[in-house]
């Protein structure tokens, strides 16, 4: 079960894979593999960024894994 969705910013865009279906309570269920792409917006790169990692630290379920590079490229030419 994913939990944490319904704490993320209204601002915050999140896309779930084909792999995610809803229970019978409605709850959110990953199955398999990537499961979500969480996308945020700010006035800079860098902040955006922040936000990003924050509302990923909401979400939790079992074996949760993300990417710690965000943006890393064009946060290292700034």
């Amino acid at each position: 079960i994913i939990e944490g969705l319904d704490v993320l910013d209204e601002s915050t865009s999140l896309t779930l894979y084909p792999n995610i279906k809803k229970n019978k309570y409605l709850e959110f269920e990953a199955e398999f593999g990537s499961v979500l792409v969480l996308t945020t917006f700010a006035s800079t790169v860098s902040s955006s960024v922040k936000k990003a990692y924050e509302e990923a630290e909401n979400i939790k379920f079992k074996g949760i894994n993300f990417r710690k590079d965000i943006c890393k490229p064009s946060l290292d030419n700034i």
